[in-house]
């Protein structure tokens, strides 16, 4: 057995496809994956499956549970034969803006195999109680899943994979990098639809090996 200090962990940080509202194609603030964006999902978890040797294939995904980003974990899940945990916490800044989100049943009509959390509403979208977010209460739901994700999946463990947004993820990278909860914003380190962040930990270091990768997008490449 490998010593302690040489086991690592992968994770993998991705951007949710290119959505019906980023290509403008629809105003809803839980919009489904475009055209566009859906090809990008796929694009991103054949990446992963064929680099498996290198990189390691994701055991687990969590998701969002906005719509883009259940959809985008699925297209994941199905390349790297692997599960769908919904996590509320890793839903974008804000939540869903006032959007009721989808119910338990939406939800599990949309990707049948995943794995909902205890309590997810059935009756009313899983966001309907949501009215805004306060910067402090970003930065808490992203320390609140990074100790979920040390307890869960220590140094050892099979790659994971989270499928979130463009303003929580550069709020969890900044966290990571260990940059002070002021100094962060909606714009800094924010990835592309379908750009991928690998990070590895070790028992002294978190390492990035990629940032924004989007060279499995090919000509999709969006913002």
């Amino acid at each position: 057995m490998r010593d302690v200090e040489e086991q690592t962990t992968t994770l993998y940080l991705i951007r949710h496809g290119q959505s019906g509202e980023n290509d403008g194609s629809t105003r809803s603030d839980d919009s489904p994956l475009s055209a566009t964006g859906t090809e990008q999902a796929r694009r991103t978890g054949t990446w992963l499956a064929a680099n498996a040797a290198t990189n390691g294939v994701p055991r687990t995904v969590y998701s969002s549970p906005a719509r883009r980003s259940v959809e985008t974990a699925r297209e994941i899940a199905a390349a790297c034969e692997t599960r769908i945990i919904v996590e509320p916490d890793v839903c974008e800044y804000g939540m869903l803006y006032g959007d009721p989100g989808l119910t338990g049943t939406e939800l599990r009509s949309l990707a049948p195999e995943a794995v909902l959390p205890e309590g997810f509403p059935e009756e009313h979208g899983w966001a309907a109680s949501y009215h805004g977010e306060h910067k402090a209460e970003m930065v808490a739901r992203v320390e609140r899943f990074l100790q979920l994700l040390a307890e869960r999946h220590p140094l050892g463990s099979a790659p994971v994979a989270i499928v979130s947004h463009a303003h929580f993820g550069g709020f969890f990278l900044g966290r990571l990098l260990e940059i002070p909860a002021e100094a962060l914003s909606r714009s800094r380190l924010r990835l592309y639809n379908c750009g991928i962040a690998k990070i590895v930990f070790s028992r002294h270091y978190r390492t990035m090996h990629l940032l924004n990768h989007t060279a499995h997008l090919d000509d999709l490449v969006t913002l």
